[in-house]
C-alpha cells in the first residue's frame, strides 16, 4: 500500500531519487548526478500528466439557469 502520492504515481522516480541520495552518501557524485537528472525527468512527466489529467481536457457544462 503506497504511503504517499509519489509512491502511488511514480514509484520508479521515488526509487531513483533514493538511489541518487545513496550515491551522494557514498561519494559517487557522477552517478548521483545522473540518477537525480533521471528522477527529475520522471517527476516532470508525472506533474505534466497531473496538469493535463486534472480535467482530462473535457469541457464542463453546468445545467440550469445562472444568476
Amino acid at each position: 500500500v503506497p504511503t504517499n502520492w509519489l509512491l502511488a504515481l511514480a514509484p520508479d522516480a521515488y526509487l531513483t531519487m533514493c538511489l541518487a541520495e545513496e550515491a551522494m552518501f557514498t561519494r559517487e557524485f557522477q552517478s548521483a548526478q545522473g540518477l537525480e537528472a533521471s528522477a527529475n525527468g520522471m517527476l516532470s512527466e508525472v506533474l505534466n500528466m497531473d496538469m493535463i489529467g486534472g480535467s482530462g481536457g473535457a469541457t464542463h457544462y453546468i445545467r440550469g439557469s445562472t444568476p
